[in-house]
């Protein structure tokens, strides 16, 4: 199959390990052999920022090879690395289809001739949907959530049921409160439950977001321990998946000069209701070569500028916070590489934090 292979690294990146371009090309020349996959031509857009495709010569070659036929086959290393914009990564996946042009990212594991590349694409039609329509509204009514839930169904056929479905929360300028967001919620549990019945329901706390309208409704400490309160009162299947950077995020913890005591407060109050939480996100962060704090990419030596003490007396408190002995479900979210991830994973090892590696 005639296949292109698209890098792309921004200056603020140049120096982070797995991202650079020799890095990439390396391993994705080695995945496309592999595969037996023809490498038609390297596509390299060096120290240019992902932010739109206009300012971006070699995005631009490869649409143009696209549309010619040259290419049948396009690969990345991630998904980031050929866009960051929802708007252009639709755009770009309609053109790819539309010209008989398959579409692979390696990390993500996404090959568009495949079940579930196809269902990847079934999802950006979603999105597709809400650019046109101007939609971010998430859980605005039941209605919404009915369809959510049918489009969820649909999406698994008769494929083996997940055994997690994350949802995000919405935002407080339309939802306004947690006794709405339920009420609306509880719409789709009934389809989700009698469809798919031993299928974990999560939702995740949230900070950052470039919708202006308002703000997530689960995102600083206190509201995460209020909507814990009703979760509560409600007897429902959802559990919160907490995710601890965005919970320092939501706080205004400065990350050159970070204080757990408000964390550590946090840990105290989520106590009695740990019943109710089903998992975590934990990631790293990394200061880039101009200053700047980066998301998902580092390891916990980094997120707390190589403070052991700070990093302990974190993992502590979570350790201590969590004693029940119950399974929960463990999600890092580290984009940076394999030695960042193992490093997180022998942090909390060294806290005798048990791991099923198995399933």
């Amino acid at each position: 199959m005639q296949t292109a292979i698209y890098c792309r690294v921004s200056t603020e990146e140049q120096a982070t390990e797995g991202f650079s371009i020799h890095a990439q090309k390396d391993k994705l020349t080695k995945y496309a052999l592999s595969n037996d996959w023809d490498i038609v031509d390297y596509y390299v857009d060096d120290g240019i920022s992902g932010k739109n495709l206009t300012e971006r010569p070699q995005v631009s070659r490869l649409i143009e090879d696209v549309k010619k036929g040259r290419i049948k086959n396009v690969l990345i290393y991630k998904l980031d690395r050929l866009t960051r914009s929802v708007k252009d990564l639709i755009y770009l996946i309609e053109l790819f289809d539309k010209n008989n042009c398959t579409f692979n990212s390696q990390t993500e594991k996404i090959d568009t001739s495949n079940a579930v590349g196809r269902m990847f694409v079934k999802i950006i039609g979603i999105f597709a949907e809400f650019e046109r329509e101007n939609i971010p509204q998430l859980w605005k009514n039941k209605e919404w959530a009915r369809e959510f839930a049918n489009f969820i169904i649909e999406l698994v056929g008769n494929n083996i049921p997940p055994k997690i479905i994350e949802i995000h929360p919405p935002f407080n300028d339309y939802c306004k409160n947690f006794s709405l967001f339920f009420d609306i919620y509880e719409e789709f549990e009934k389809i989700i439950s009698a469809e798919l019945p031993n299928t974990n329901i999560f939702i995740e706390n949230r900070c950052g977001t470039f919708y202006k309208g308002g703000k997530f409704i689960i995102s600083n400490g206190k509201s995460i321990i209020q909507f814990l309160q009703e979760l509560e009162v409600r007897k429902l299947r959802l559990k919160l998946v907490l995710d601890y950077p965005q919970v320092f995020s939501a706080e205004s913890i400065k990350m050159d000069d970070i204080k757990l005591k408000k964390i550590i407060e946090f840990n105290n109050n989520i106590k009695p209701y740990i019943s109710h939480i089903g998992g975590f996100h934990l990631w790293g962060k990394r200061k880039s070569q101009t200053g700047r704090w980066t998301s998902h990419t580092g390891d916990l030596n980094t997120f707390f500028s190589n403070n052991n003490l700070l990093k302990d007396e974190f993992i502590s408190s979570v350790v201590n916070t969590f004693d029940d002995n119950d399974i929960r479900f463990f999600v890092p979210e580290v984009n940076s590489s394999e030695e960042d991830l193992q490093s997180i994973i022998f942090d909390l090892l060294k806290y005798d934090v048990k791991f099923n590696f198995n399933d």
